[in-house]
């Protein structure tokens, strides 16, 4: 997501010419919930100041993907 301008109504951008990224839906947290035979032996981890910025990581790891590394890091706990 990208913030926009008011005026213009497009992406506003970065001094350097990049995309502004909307980063305030960040800070809420987001309820996950692990169930089923998909789920067994999975858990997630604990953490206070976790949200939405995590769902990335935490749907690739998954689906068996390695999050990406500039992504906030995943709340999946992986069997050993």
């Amino acid at each position: 997501m990208y913030e926009l301008d008011k005026k213009t109504g497009q992406p506003a951008r970065n001094a350097d010419g990049s995309f502004k990224a909307k980063t305030a839906h960040t800070l809420n947290p987001v309820p996950l919930v692990l169930f089923g035979r998909a789920a067994a032996g999975l858990a997630l981890r604990e953490d206070d100041r976790a949200g939405l910025s995590n769902l990335a990581a935490t749907i690739a790891n998954l689906l068996g993907y390695t999050a990406h590394p500039n992504w906030d890091a995943s709340l999946l706990v992986l069997p050993a």
